[in-house]
């Protein structure tokens, strides 16, 4: 386990960085339920896919801003 002084000096957006640029995720995991997740670094997402997900409506319902976010990029 990392001391105080090492977390406190940690680089972490490096580390995160590093992380995407390796395409490196933590394994697929399997739900209760039978559901598989996939761990996905939003930067490696389909903005419109990624869009369509937080702007549903039970997203949206559990969100403090319940205005949809849209693709400012197009």
């Amino acid at each position: 386990m990392k001391s105080y002084d090492d977390l406190k000096n940690w680089d972490f957006k490096k580390t995160k960085s590093q992380l995407i640029l390796d395409k490196k995720v933590p394994n697929d995991f399997i739900s209760h339920s039978g559901d598989t997740y996939k761990w996905l670094w939003l930067p490696s997402c389909d903005v419109k896919r990624l869009l369509d997900v937080r702007n549903s409506e039970h997203i949206l319902s559990n969100m403090r801003n319940t205005s949809p976010i849209t693709d400012c990029s197009r």
